[in-house]
């Protein structure tokens, strides 16, 4: 049964981030997932895919107007985008820390 929230998960096509949106999308939720797939994954998310009531878009959480495109009209944010990962965070740690720390700020202010 729809329950009438809009949920936007980023960072939905990681693994933990998938699992969540089986579950908001089991309660009847409307789900839109933002992911870049630097570390996620279009596969995790197969289980729902044809959904009716998902979404996927491609995007970094450090392009503000993007964000602010997909997150209007957005009930609840689950924020689970990050750069993960030791390689990731060693071979560019100043993108780490840029998609990390500005990317979670635009992600809080545009919720």
């Amino acid at each position: 049964m729809p329950t009438g929230r809009r949920s936007v998960v980023t960072g939905g096509a990681g693994f933990i981030g998938s699992h969540l949106v089986e579950a908001l999308l089991d309660r009847g939720d409307t789900v839109t997932v933002i992911d870049d797939l630097s570390t996620g994954d279009r596969a995790n998310l197969a289980s729902v895919w044809n959904h009716p009531s998902f979404e996927f878009v491609e995007g970094s959480i450090l392009d503000r107007p993007f964000l602010r495109s997909v997150m209007t009209g957005t009930d609840r944010v689950f924020h689970l985008a990050a750069a993960v990962g030791v390689h990731v965070i060693i071979d560019e740690p100043l993108q780490s820390l840029r998609t990390n720390i500005h990317g979670t700020e635009n992600v809080v202010d545009l919720a």
